[in-house]
C-alpha cells in the first residue's frame, strides 16, 4: 500500500477518491451555542479552502443535543493539510466542549452511483414510470467521467438537517 501521510492516521492507496470527515459532537444547554459559533466560525474559512467540495453543520431533528460538521474534500493530501490548519484548531476547540466522548470518522468514497444502482436492483421496470431515470443515469455518466478526469461537482446545497 502507498501511504500519502501516515502521521494522519488515515490510511488508504493514493489515487481513491475523495474523503468525507464527520464529527458528531453532544453539547450541553450551557455549550451548545458557543458550539455552534465555533463550529460557523469554522466553517466559512474551511470552505474556502481550493480542495473542499462541502463543509455543514447538522442538527438531529429529535435530538437538539447532537451537532455534525461535515468535510468533503477532494484527496487525502488536502485533507491532511487542513488538519494542521489553524481552521481545524477550531474545530478540535469545539470537540474540547462536548458533553461527551465526540464521534470522529473519515471516510473514503471509492465509487459514486446514481439511478443506475435502482435499475440494475429492480430488474425490468416499468418503462412509463421509468422513462426519466435515462436521463438521470446519463447524468450521471457523465458527473462520473468528470470525477475520473478530476473535474468536480460544484458546492451542493444540503438537506432539511443542514443548518449551514
Amino acid at each position: 500500500m502507498n501511504f500519502a501521510d501516515q502521521e494522519s492516521g488515515i490510511y488508504r492507496k493514493r489515487g481513491c477518491g475523495m474523503i468525507i470527515s464527520a464529527v458528531r459532537i453532544a453539547a450541553g444547554p450551557k455549550t451548545r451555542d458557543e458550539i455552534l459559533a465555533i463550529l460557523f466560525s469554522a466553517k466559512g474559512p474551511t470552505e474556502s479552502e481550493p480542495a473542499c467540495i462541502s463543509c455543514r453543520i447538522y442538527t438531529e431533528p429529535r435530538n437538539d443535543k447532537h451537532i455534525t460538521y461535515e468535510e468533503v474534500w477532494r484527496d487525502e493530501a488536502s485533507l491532511c493539510r487542513h488538519l494542521r490548519s489553524p481552521h481545524y484548531r477550531k474545530v478540535l476547540a469545539a470537540m474540547d466542549l462536548s458533553s461527551e466522548p465526540p464521534e470522529v470518522k473519515f471516510s473514503t468514497v471509492l465509487r459514486t452511483e446514481g439511478m443506475e444502482v435502482i435499475q440494475r436492483v429492480l430488474g425490468k421496470a416499468d418503462p412509463v414510470a421509468m422513462s426519466w431515470t435515462k436521463a438521470a443515469a446519463s447524468r450521471s455518466d457523465r458527473e462520473e467521467q468528470d470525477s475520473d478526469r478530476g473535474n468536480y461537482p460544484e458546492k451542493q446545497g444540503g438537506n432539511g438537517n443542514d443548518i449551514s
